[in-house]
């Protein structure tokens, strides 16, 4: 008989597409073939615009601690400040026994805020925050100012108004007042139409401005007195 071709089995593997790609892990180590694995990178938190959002509230909660810290110096520090008249500063930013002479008025509040609306959907714009509430969106904080003659009115400044107060005061005030004048809190951009921003902005922002107007020969000077009738 003729001798019958033989077959001879071939051996095949089939390679599966999750076979042929490596897996994606936790650990940036090698598997067994000695090439790298893919490192899973966690999701950060951050807009569309490349804004990690938990990163701005970290910072500026940073920044509300030291403003905190640094209130509470510049309170210390008032402590030893000549001053005409006896004056009491409290938590709740009230001042007595401040009716003789001086300041125009004896007590400041900032009740609450108001966000003004531009005409555009608001957007997020990397390196500039939140804007477009829409265009020229702003708030506006309601302060409330009591008198020597018991006489209460209320007003609406801007973040802004008070840094030209701050700076008016600065230019104008004989140097040795000078260091009487608080710092200003600081800026968030991002986070500048957000509610507990700007909760928290009133509160240093009440604190500014009591120790400025209720201070005997500050809340008395022309400054002061055209920044609150503007």
């Amino acid at each position: 008989m003729p001798a019958q071709p033989r077959h001879e089995a071939i051996a095949t593997t089939t390679t599966t597409p999750s076979e042929s790609i490596p897996r994606r892990q936790n650990t940036g180590s090698t598997i067994t073939d000695g090439r790298p694995e893919f490192e899973v990178l966690r999701e950060e938190p951050t807009t569309a615009s490349g804004i990690n959002v938990e990163e701005e509230v970290r910072l500026y909660e940073e920044l509300c601690r030291e403003y905190d810290e640094e209130a509470s110096q510049y309170d210390r520090r008032s402590m030893h400040l000549p001053r005409p008249a006896e004056s009491i500063f409290s938590a709740d930013i009230y001042l007595g026994d401040n009716r003789g002479g001086g300041s125009f008025a004896t007590d400041v509040k900032i009740s609450g805020w108001t966000t003004v609306a531009g005409d555009k959907v608001p957007s997020l714009e990397k390196g500039r925050g939140l804007t477009g509430l829409g265009s020229g969106a702003y708030v506006v904080y309601d302060c409330v100012v009591t008198t020597k003659e018991n006489t209460t009115f209320h007003f609406l400044k801007r973040y802004t108004a008070f840094e030209d107060l701050e700076y008016a005061l600065r230019k104008t005030l004989p140097p040795v007042l000078r260091p009487a004048i608080p710092k200003l809190p600081p800026k968030a951009p991002f986070a500048r139409f957000r509610p507990a921003f700007l909760d928290k902005r009133r509160q240093h922002l009440q604190f500014w401005l009591a120790r400025v107007l209720l201070h005997p020969e500050i809340g008395q000077s022309e400054a002061v007195k055209r920044w609150v009738m503007a």
